[in-house]
């Protein structure tokens, strides 16, 4: 009995482990319908409830891609540059990957630099989305933040809404 036991826990310990991973990513929407130019947080996980999937009609970036996009809403010209890292074997914290937007300007004026998308394994909130939608007035950003914590969405969400044009860009 002893020796079965023995047994057991050997091939117990020796069978291969999986830790947990996350990786953030992002994809994009230009909808000219709605006048509206978005970029969301998506994070990909081994446990499929906690996954975020981009939704169906949004672009994802691929993993370890540094992409510019550019959209036309009406006489608004809006250009962000976003990088996802990848290449790195998955692991939670450690190597989680990193997802940001480099530079997102409209009309030729930079209105944000170096921002991370999503939050994993940070205190921190990050960006889950951001929404540039044209308006009588010009354009409005909307940037929402919040904290990912194995769960299927971003929680502590909070939005702020800027006006970053006059009218004389409006559509």
């Amino acid at each position: 009995m002893p020796r079965l036991l023995i047994l057991l826990l050997l091939i117990a310990v020796s069978l291969p482990a999986h830790a947990d991973w996350a990786q953030v990513g992002a994809a994009y929407k230009c909808d000219h319908t709605a006048k509206t130019f978005q970029i969301v947080a998506t994070m990909a996980s081994s446990d499929e409830n906690s996954t975020i999937a981009a939704p169906a009609d949004f672009t994802p970036f691929d993993l370890g891609s540094y992409r510019a996009v550019a959209c036309q809403l009406g006489r608004i010209a809006i250009a962000a540059i976003v990088a996802i890292g990848g290449g790195r074997d998955r692991g939670l914290c450690a190597a989680n990957g990193s997802a940001g937007i480099y530079v997102l300007a409209v009309e030729n004026q930079i209105s944000l630099r170096m921002a991370d998308l999503g939050s994993p394994c940070s205190d921190l909130p990050g960006i889950t989305s951001l929404k540039i939608k044209a308006n009588a007035k010009g354009a409005t950003l909307t940037i929402c933040k919040g904290i990912w914590d194995d769960e299927p969405r971003f929680t502590d969400v909070q939005c702020t809404d800027t006006q970053i044009l006059d009218d004389q860009a409006a559509t």
